[in-house]
């Protein structure tokens, strides 16, 4: 009997042994259970990414044939990309104009710093020249929400704004974004004047010096929001003030002398103020610098529609952009 208990005891400390050793080891199982069933970290940043609320992308082209699947145990064994190599990363795929890779990339930094507005700013920037508004916008709010002052942020969320016809709201954010830029240009300007320079040097002479905007009283450089210009001035024309507008174009041009924008929307300013050989004189100029700027060549037909000459606005219609019953419809 005693040796039936002594055996009985010995056996339940065996039991107890064995579920402290389960009790040890099953998270331990579990946890390597539960990295079997990935595909390694990339397929995590994947499923992480495609619920993202700025994620839109082509997932069968993305994730499918992803470099970052099937790879060996060497590979897997590699230390994971840091935040840095994955935007550079972003930024070769968006030089190479692969934008689904170049999201992707910035995604996945993302996932790493969810507080970084540069990144956010990329990502509303790959949606702006996708052409979706909504996403654009998303990506700038999501940028100023972690910097209220990242002025490429808020340059651009304008630009949306004014896409959208939310005017008030546009002409807040090139307000904002040209009075940090005023900021910057008078700290630049305090900062030349205490070097007591005796004679100009070579950076006095260059292109993105310092330049004073005249009546606006702005100055700007190369660095300048130029969109904000360009859209303040989109504000004073559709409110008709088209002298104050071709002001802020003037600015703009100053940023940018090669930019179609600018004399395409100076030449507008003159239309809209009845100055036609003045407006046809900047639309040429538009597409003297761009032969393919479509809202060029259209503002020059208009030109000719005003004059009545409506078979040349009718063969600058069709035979750059637009098929004979379009081309007949807008003149009409």
């Amino acid at each position: 009997m005693s040796n039936r208990l002594s055996c009985n005891a010995v056996n339940s400390q065996r039991s107890a042994a064995r579920l402290v050793t389960a009790a040890v080891f099953m998270p331990l199982l579990l946890s390597l259970a539960s990295c079997a069933s990935h595909d390694g970290k990339s397929e995590r940043d994947s499923a992480w990414i495609k619920k993202h609320e700025l994620y839109d992308g082509n997932d069968d082209a993305l994730f499918l044939d992803s470099e970052f699947k099937g790879k060996g145990d060497e590979d897997a064994k590699k230390k994971p990309p840091t935040k840095e190599e994955l935007v550079a990363s972003g930024d070769s795929a968006w030089q190479a104009n692969d934008m689904e890779r170049a999201l992707f990339e910035y995604l996945r930094a993302l996932k790493l710093d969810e507080r970084d507005s540069a990144i956010y700013f990329k990502i509303g920037r790959i949606y702006d020249l996708k052409g979706d508004v909504k996403l654009a916008e998303a990506g700038y709010l999501k940028s100023l929400e972690f910097d209220a002052q990242y002025l490429p942020a808020i340059e651009r969320l304008g630009t949306m704004q004014l896409k959208q016809r939310d005017y008030a709201s546009a002409e807040s954010s090139f307000r904002k974004a040209i009075e940090l830029d005023q900021q910057r240009m008078n700290g630049k300007s305090k900062a030349a004047a205490g070097e007591q320079r005796s004679a100009p040097s070579e950076a006095d002479r260059a292109p993105d010096a310092a330049i004073d905007s005249g009546s606006l009283g702005f100055k700007a450089d190369q660095q300048s929001p130029f969109y904000a210009y360009i859209g303040m001035g989109v504000i004073q024309d559709l409110t008709g003030n088209t002298a104050r507008g071709l002001q802020y174009y003037a600015v703009a041009k100053q940023i940018a002398p090669e930019a179609p924008s600018v004399y395409n929307n100076i030449g507008y300013s003159h239309y809209l103020a009845n100055s036609l050989p003045l407006a046809e004189k900047y639309f040429r100029q538009a597409i003297s610098l761009n032969a393919n700027y479509v809202e060029a060549w259209r503002n020059l037909a208009l030109i000719y529609v005003r004059r009545g000459d409506y078979n040349k606005a009718l063969d600058i219609l069709v035979s750059k952009f637009q098929d004979e019953p379009s081309a007949y419809n807008m003149v009409g």
